[in-house]
């Protein structure tokens, strides 16, 4: 015969491993899923250690090289002449989106030499060689025409894969080189047309 107090327990265990059951599995379908490994950068490199930025585009060139400043960073200057600084902003936004560059999706991985002067990528309408240290050889990344939906045919120098790129790293490199250069602020332009002006009106006076 079951004793009063065994079976007082009955209920409350039963209960407990119902509630352990449940949980389990709660937790077994609400587990944290691991994140998808994500996609290598097509310029498997960091910032600090870009050395220089070639651009390429219809016949025209311009080398931007990163250097030590005198703050104790670093600053992009133009490699001709030697010693002008480049707009800082935009090549520092530009290299950061360069080393973390993703491809929309690889379009075909054996284009034929039709499909790469269709691309716009033979020859390509414009290239960027990144030379980083600890690197033997630099990356060049040319970049064709745009598709159909916006993006643009692009190709690493080496390999056979034709990739689509988004966002505004594409037209960037497509862009002038001259794009690099330091624009005169708005204080400069004004005070050099004033000494324009007085100089004009000086000679006017004499």
């Amino acid at each position: 015969m079951m004793r009063p107090i065994a079976r007082f327990w009955i209920a409350p265990l039963v209960v407990l491993v119902i509630l352990a059951a449940v949980v389990g599995v709660y937790l077994l379908v609400n587990r944290p899923k691991a994140a998808p490994p994500s996609s290598p950068s097509l310029v498997p490199v960091t910032v600090d250690q870009i050395q220089s930025l070639t651009f390429q585009q219809s016949g025209k060139s311009l080398t931007l090289y990163q250097e030590p400043s005198q703050n104790g960073g670093t600053q992009w200057t133009i490699g001709s002449p030697q010693g002008v600084a480049a707009d800082q902003q935009l090549t520092s936004g530009f290299a950061a989106s360069l080393v973390t560059l993703t491809p929309t999706r690889t379009l075909t991985a054996s284009p034929t030499a039709a499909q790469l002067q269709e691309y716009g990528l033979q020859p390509p309408q414009a290239s960027v060689t990144v030379k980083a240290s600890g690197r033997g050889k630099p990356v060049v990344l040319d970049v064709g025409n745009a598709s159909p939906t916006g993006s643009y045919y692009a190709q690493i120098q080496g390999q056979s894969q034709v990739y689509l790129l988004n966002g505004l790293l594409p037209s960037e490199i497509r862009a002038d080189p001259t794009a690099w250069l330091p624009q005169p602020t708005s204080s400069t332009s004004s005070s050099g047309t004033s000494a324009t002006s007085a100089s004009s009106t000086s000679g006017s006076s004499g």
